[in-house]
């Protein structure tokens, strides 16, 4: 007999159109690279109540079926887009077209960018350079093209935005197309089927219907690897068989890994070098009540109520702080986190933060620190969203 080893596990997924059904086009993503998968089915047996003149028991009763677990995956600029996607919807990827260093003029009068026919779409991200940068325009910063006209386009922070004003210019300016994908959170929540493979044995568990109920992640200063937690649920609807879902798997890429120490952190837009720690969880608040009749104890649907963003920001204390004043007096601010690897970055952006107030406390002799946990929320932000998460990568094609 052939032990199952976790080395040799992979998992695969692959997007459902219709609630809890397989794809009608079996397209199979993967294997997934992951640390963790703790996705299992069960059915409980239930101890009967039946009362039939015996000090004995009678028979058990099944309750509904059920998929729940968490999956840990390592945080990279590539094969993560895919998690993303199931959990915010699909991204943002306007990846049509190329340009290097195209020169272009800077209208300040109509605020458009101006370059004959440059077959670029709007969504598209680029960045600008320039020997003196139009005024409100950052050299290196990602733009989204609105707007477009055959010969001219505006451009925004966030694809969809608003139009920037720049009231200057510029001289000698270029624009750079880059690859990169804008995650936002979504109504439209898409379900997957997983699958664990133990190949090496034969043996393969689908679970159809699944939807992230949460997520994960921090940044401190514990020199552990960086990795994304995740929950799941399931339909229900689970399959054991010696038979692999997709026989002819679209690889997710090659990983590229982020790491903590690539971190950096800007708050109300300004570098920020006193924080410890950085952490964000996200909860979809799915309900996982919705079992039907004559559904055999597998749920219909796994929809999604009001997402709640959360976090905690750690800073060194020394002595009355803008953030600890915003926390007193309630202040709106912002939070970027921006990893980076070369040519690769994953960019967590929360727009609309406010910090609960908590004030510095003594634990010992050592240093003090700062422990704030914030709320985002979407009011009024140009990015429409309270969590946006940006992928700059190498796929030049949508997740």
């Amino acid at each position: 007999m052939t032990q199952a080893r976790g080395s040799k596990a992979t998992v695969v997924m692959a997007f459902e159109t219709a609630y809890g059904v397989d794809p009608a086009g079996i397209d199979g993503i993967g294997p997934m690279p992951i640390q963790k998968f703790g996705l299992k089915a069960t059915q409980q047996e239930n101890v009967s109540a039946t009362i039939t003149d015996s000090i004995n028991p009678t028979a058990p009763w099944r309750g509904n079926k059920d998929a729940r677990g968490g999956i840990t995956v390592p945080v990279d600029a590539v094969c993560m887009g895919y998690w993303l996607k199931a959990m915010f919807g699909a991204a943002v990827s306007v990846v049509t077209g190329s340009k290097t260093a195209a020169a272009v003029v800077c209208d300040p009068d109509t605020d458009k960018v101006t370059l004959s026919t440059h077959g670029l779409l709007d969504g598209q991200c680029i960045t600008f350079a320039a020997a003196v940068m139009p005024t409100n325009l950052t050299a290196g910063t990602r733009y989204y093209l609105v707007n477009k006209g055959t010969n001219d386009f505006q451009i925004a922070l966030t694809p969809g935005g608003t139009p920037i004003n720049f009231s200057t210019a510029g001289t000698t300016v270029t624009i750079t197309t880059v690859c990169a994908h804008v995650f936002k959170l979504s109504a439209d929540m898409l379900s997957l089927v997983l699958e664990q493979a133990f190949a090496h044995i034969t043996d393969y568990h689908n679970f159809n219907g699944c939807k992230a109920s949460s997520m994960a992640l921090d940044i401190g200063n514990d020199n552990s690897e960086f990795t994304m937690d995740m929950q799941f649920i399931g339909s229900g609807l689970y399959a054991n068989g010696a038979t692999a879902y997709d026989s002819s798997l679209t690889s997710p890429g090659t990983s590229v890994p982020l790491n903590k120490f690539q971190a950096a952190l800007q708050e109300a837009g300004a570098a920020f070098a006193k924080a410890t720690k950085f952490s964000l969880n996200v909860d979809f608040d799915l309900d996982d009540s919705v079992f039907v009749i004559g559904g055999a104890g597998i749920r219909g649907d796994l929809p999604q109520g009001q997402a709640k963003v959360t976090g905690n920001l750690t800073t060194l204390y020394d002595g009355p702080t803008s953030a600890l004043t915003k926390a007193i007096n309630e202040t709106e601010t912002s939070l970027m986190v921006t990893l980076t690897n070369g040519a690769y970055i994953l960019e967590i952006l929360i727009p609309e933060v406010k910090y609960s107030m908590a004030g510095p406390v003594v634990e010992g002799p050592k240093g003090i620190l700062l422990p704030l946990d914030f709320v985002a929320y979407k009011d009024n932000a140009d990015y429409g969203t309270a969590l946006q998460l940006t992928l700059v990568n190498a796929k030049n094609t949508a997740y």
